[in-house]
């Protein structure tokens, strides 16, 4: 989660990288590579209005990949864990505010795509599911699944140390987050 680089640096680092590994051989030169980009992999760097967006040689090297990470809005997706933030104490309802936040995200990775003709991965996401409503977790999770599955966007939930946002927990699945995440 590069937050300290310019895009600019960043991404030709990256791609001194990927010009290494392709060079060693071995199939590496069609192995599949994820870049990331700055400010926490955020979707909104992809399109970057201050820097310039996000550029990748995805006609020489079809087998680049975006990584992005989408956890907005924040108070939501974590609240209750304090070692995130200090005043994510307690219980955050799901707004329409926040589903615009989350539809501009998406947004965001489909301009991306069509701009560039790049793959993404959503490469985190993930949510308190201790502590959510499950009405909020089911939208939350269903809006970010059914985009992934309409564009052909690989998702991954992110689990942080097997607690708040586990999906397996005491000898069983969180079945209601499985079934949005997998639009069942």
């Amino acid at each position: 989660e590069p937050q300290y680089q310019t895009l600019s640096t960043l991404i030709n680092l990256e791609l001194e990288v990927v010009d290494i590994i392709r060079a060693t051989g071995g199939g590496n030169e069609r192995r599949l590579i994820l870049i990331a980009n700055p400010d926490a992999n955020h979707p909104w760097m992809l399109n970057n209005e201050y820097e310039g967006p996000v550029n990748l040689p995805v006609k020489e090297d079809p087998n680049l990949i975006m990584s992005v990470h989408i956890y907005d809005p924040g108070e939501f997706t974590h609240q209750g864990c304090t070692w995130a933030n200090s005043s994510y104490t307690s219980q955050v309802a799901l707004t329409d505010e926040h589903i615009n936040l989350i539809k501009s995200n998406v947004n965001d990775v489909k301009t991306f795509m069509e701009r560039t003709g790049a793959r993404v991965m959503i490469t985190e996401t993930g949510l308190n599911v201790g502590m959510a409503a499950e009405e909020d977790m089911d939208t939350y999770v269903r809006l970010l699944s059914q985009f992934c599955h309409d564009n052909d966007v690989p998702l991954t939930w992110w689990c942080y140390d097997g607690g708040d946002f586990a999906l397996y927990s005491s000898n069983s699945w969180r079945s209601a987050v499985l079934d949005a995440l997998f639009l069942r």
